[in-house]
């Protein structure tokens, strides 16, 4: 581990890793899709996300799990960071299982699991039409 990562929740490679099993494991599912695995930090909460998305972002699905800092407990930032995405995991098979008809609320909903306790929301968004219609509303409001 290098200098630079030492602090680091997870290293690039290992969300590249997860990012390719999601992709691998759920493959068949995916259609034109494909997974993105991203994290943040703060010093007051842990956030991760998951989205499914296509290359035109007509389908762009994230789902995101918080956690507040002062919430842990006995679990490591890592280790909790690496539950909610296990979780997440878990909701995505759930999801393709239900036949795509399966959604988290829009408003962050408590989950437990693993012992751990967070939030968790989803909200899926077409980012292609939501540009065009933000360029529509510009033309319009300059003219």
């Amino acid at each position: 581990m290098t200098k630079e990562n030492k602090n680091l929740l997870l290293v690039e490679k290992e969300i590249l890793d997860l990012t390719r099993i999601l992709n691998l494991k759920n493959g068949s599912y995916l259609k034109d899709r494909t997974f993105k695995v991203d994290f943040c930090e703060s010093e007051n909460e842990l956030l991760a996300s998951i989205t499914l998305m296509n290359s035109q972002k007509t389908f762009f699905y994230q789902v995101e799990s918080r956690v507040s800092v002062r919430e842990l407990g006995d679990f490591s930032s890592r280790d909790s960071l690496l539950i909610m995405f296990d979780y997440m995991d878990l909701y995505f098979e759930e999801f393709f299982r239900e036949e795509e008809d399966l959604f988290i609320p829009i408003d962050w909903s408590d989950r437990e699991f693993e012992g751990l306790s967070f939030q968790m929301k989803g909200q899926v968004r077409n980012l292609h039409c939501e540009f065009l219609a933000d360029e529509l509303l510009k033309e319009r409001s300059a003219s």
